[in-house]
């Protein structure tokens, strides 16, 4: 068995990788029978991800003033 990287931005993943992990994850688990729909969640799954992650940059930004 071997760990997947962990998918932040601190480690360099980018929205295409962290897109396309997600969308691997959600295949193996049949989670979404149609392709386009598979990449609509996946798509929706990073962008939630990279927003969550610039919402901490920028609250750590400001305390840090």
């Amino acid at each position: 068995m071997v760990k997947q990287t962990v998918m932040t931005s601190v480690y360099g993943v980018t929205y295409i990788g962290a897109r396309e992990q997600i969308k691997r994850r959600l295949k193996e688990r049949d989670a979404i029978a149609d392709d386009s729909e598979l990449f609509g969640a996946a798509c929706y799954a990073a962008k939630v991800r990279g927003l969550k992650w610039w919402c901490f940059k920028y609250t750590f930004s400001l305390l840090s003033m």
